[in-house]
């Protein structure tokens, strides 16, 4: 029954939150260490740089402008009705990112090796990853034997690919309906339709059931409610940062028509003091605010400093939520759970360096002949793959072979995912990059 049904979810619940391992205090190696506090110190000069040079507090109260409104316009008369509004966030020209994609590279090919290795690749550590054998046994699901959405629903005899559609679809009602998650998260390892996709995510994503998966529960509506009205009260440093972003993203013509629901949402994040105490991994070192409106608390209370592309995390989901609340409860958990492990300089498993690293030892093991070709020409294949895997391949890949794909991250629960796809990319593709000279060909 219902009752029974709740239950499983809670006790699953329970279960997760008691054997996810944070990711806490120093690394095990000295130079990631020294590479990591390096980094984080130097995101927070150029926030406090870009403070300097616009003379603005990291803080300050939201200021209010008054404009004129035409109420009411007939041939002889013009009334003008004056309003107060919330300044918005503009993005000043000439306003640069903290940080993107090349300036994280820098930082990874930068890290020396204890051991003195010289490999061909960027990635110099030692690190354990992965083995064929293992990546095999641990992506079964994904062996061409077995039926895939997103695959075998849309290639094929026209009927048999309607019937598989009709039966996946049927049997992933079925999981919902039972409520066990651990089933749920086996069916997404082949792909979840779009129309359960909201129901499955936020199953998966450990968020409140609902019988309208595209609602929300009355106590996520007022915490999102109540980090809105700290956006509009208060204006931080980072919020055109983020904007910005928001800008970059939707310069995607599949992401534009969000804008508006994107920069609600990031802003809205930016104000989440949950995310610093539940993410798996802290992403950014805390810079503390001095002034007296958020005393002692970290700008940006989430604890993520806005970065070129962090907008991403949440602009593919905007296809499977349509509701901007629900919309930012997956978006935040999806980050806190999964995509923090994608911008921290660890050795951790499931965290960028090692999934760096496993793309470069895949490749060199498949195609050495194109990993050694392109490194002569100057063509670091890591400067290709590092924004696919950092972005979980937003932007290269159509919106629903993104969401195919986080699918299946959301289902295996692994990251690796990322650089064998990365990896399987170069490998396909090896003729047309052996006759390129240059990064810029290819890109």
């Amino acid at each position: 029954g219902g009752w029974a049904k709740e239950l499983r979810i809670k006790v699953h619940e329970l279960h997760k939150q008691a054997t996810t391992e944070k990711i806490l205090g120093k690394d095990s190696l000295a130079s990631v260490q020294k590479a990591r506090k390096q980094w984080e110190a130097s995101i927070n000069d150029e926030l406090r740089a870009i403070a300097s040079e616009r003379r603005v507090p990291l803080v300050r109260k939201r200021k209010k402008i008054v404009i004129k409104k035409k109420e009411e316009e007939t041939d002889e008369l013009i009334e003008m009705k004056v309003e107060e509004i919330l300044s918005p966030t503009l993005v000043t020209p000439g306003t640069r990112f903290l940080f993107d994609s090349d300036d994280l590279l820098d930082a990874i090919s930068h890290i020396e090796s204890p051991s003195n290795n010289e490999g061909w690749g960027l990635v110099k550590l030692q690190l354990r990853t992965a083995t064929l054998t293992e990546l095999r046994d641990k992506y079964k699901e994904l062996h061409p034997s077995k039926r895939q959405y997103g695959v075998d629903d849309v290639t094929g005899d026209p009927r048999d690919k309607a019937k598989f559609a009709d039966a996946w679809h049927e049997l992933g009602e079925k999981c919902l309906a039972e409520g066990h998650i651990p089933l749920a998260r086996t069916y997404a390892r082949r792909g979840v339709p779009p129309s359960l996709r909201p129901a499955v995510y936020r199953s998966l994503l450990g968020l409140p059931h609902m019988e309208d998966a595209q609602a929300t529960s009355a106590f996520e509506e007022r915490y999102y409610e109540d980090l809105r009205d700290r956006v509009d009260s208060i204006e931080l440093v980072t919020d055109e940062l983020y904007q910005m972003d928001v800008q970059h993203v939707a310069d995607d013509d599949t992401y534009f028509i969000f804008d508006e629901m994107l920069g609600n949402c990031v802003l809205a994040f930016s104000r989440d003091s949950w995310v610093p105490k539940n993410c798996v991994v802290k992403t950014h070192a805390p810079l503390p605010c001095e002034n007296d409106l958020m005393k002692g608390q970290p700008v940006p209370p989430c604890g993520v400093q806005p970065f070129r592309g962090f907008v991403s995390y949440a602009a593919p989901l905007t296809f499977v939520f349509g509701r901007e609340t629900s919309l930012y409860f997956a978006f935040r958990a999806f980050y806190a759970q999964h995509f923090c492990r994608l911008n921290v300089l660890r050795t951790n498993q499931n965290t960028l360096l090692p999934l760096c690293a496993l793309f470069e030892r895949l490749v060199i093991e498949h195609h050495p002949r194109l990993f050694f070709y392109l490194v002569q020409v100057g063509v670091d294949p890591l400067a290709i793959a590092l924004p696919w895997i950092q972005f979980g391949f937003v932007g290269l890949l159509d919106v629903e072979q993104v969401l195919l794909l986080w699918d299946r991250l959301l289902g295996f629960e692994d990251l690796a995912l990322l650089s064998v796809l990365a990896a399987a990319i170069f490998v396909y593709r090896s003729e047309k990059l052996l006759q390129c000279s240059s990064l810029e060909e290819a890109r």
